[in-house]
Formats: structure tokens, sequence, C-alpha cells
């Protein structure tokens, strides 16, 4: 009997935990590591004029973001008037120039699915601080970001005005 009432007790679990969706992992800890390491090594390598922007895109950006920012890139090339183009700035600072910046994250917090954070750094350079917003992502297996959003920017992201840029608007 005691074996009967074991076995259907353990059936009745198998049944209840097979109906139930898995509870996200929390990566709190793990983006704040990503995040602090990314804009680690590139503040260092801008206070000692090492590496460059394209270096950071090709290491920590997805490959969506890169793919986008290479099609701005190939529109500026065969653009003939000859202007500046869409990258007037530097996204990793979010400035034209620097002197040797460093940053502080502030928080790190999950977008709502366990598998998209949100990590918002403060970029200081030059007397100026300003907030960015980082959309974390894994990819291939490692923290990459999927979005930056300059918070004292009216626009909503630089994904967005890329592609406002790419139709003209």
């Amino acid at each position: 009997m005691k074996r009967r009432i074991i076995i259907v007790v353990l059936g009745v679990l198998m049944v209840s935990a097979c109906g139930r969706k898995a509870v996200p992992e929390r990566n709190e800890d793990a983006v704040a590591e990503a995040v602090n390491s990314i804009y680690g090594h590139v503040m260092a390598c801008y206070a000692e004029n090492k590496d460059s922007s394209e270096t950071f895109d090709q290491r920590y950006l997805t490959e969506d973001y890169r793919h986008v920012i290479d099609s701005v890139k190939a529109f500026d090339m065969q653009d003939s008037t000859g202007g500046v183009g869409f990258w007037d700035y530097d996204h990793w600072i979010m400035a034209q120039d620097w002197g040797k910046p460093t940053f502080t994250l502030d928080t790190v917090m999950d977008s709502g699915d366990g598998e998209k954070y949100w990590a918002k750094v403060t970029i200081h350079n030059l007397g100026v601080e300003t907030e960015v917003f980082l959309l974390m992502m894994k990819e291939e297996g490692e923290w990459k970001i999927g979005e930056m959003l300059n918070y004292d920017w009216l626009l909503p992201s630089e994904i967005d005005m890329m592609y406002w840029y790419l139709r003209g608007e």
C-alpha cells in the first residue's frame, strides 16, 4: 500500500512539473559583470588612445546591431554629397571628443523575459555625465550589447536613428 501511494505521489509531482513553465534564470549579476568588463576595457583603451570604436563594435555588439551599423557605413560610403554622414559622434562615449573617460554601472534590470536585460551606465567624460541604457542579450554564450539608448537624447534609440537615417527621415 505504501508503495502505491509513493508511486501515485511521484506520478502527480512529475505530471504537475511537466505542465509548469521553467522559471527563467535571473542573470543580473552575470550581466553586471559583463557590462563592467566591456566598459572597463573600452574606457581603459580610450584613456590610452588604443583600439577603436570598430574594434569594440566587433567584440561587444550583437550581430544584428553590427549589421545595421555596417549598412549605415556602406550607405555613407556611397553618398556623393561628401557630408559627415551618420557617425558624427562615438557611441561608446556618446560624444565626439574625450579625455580619460570613465563609467559607472548604475543598475541592471530584467526586461521582463529573463533573457534580455537593461543596464544603465553613466559615462563621465570631459566634465559631462551621460546616462546610457544598454540592452544586454546573450549571443554565442556571451552577454553582448543589442542596443544603446542615450538617455539625454529625445530620439528613442541608436538603431531607430540609423533606420531613420537610411530612409532619409
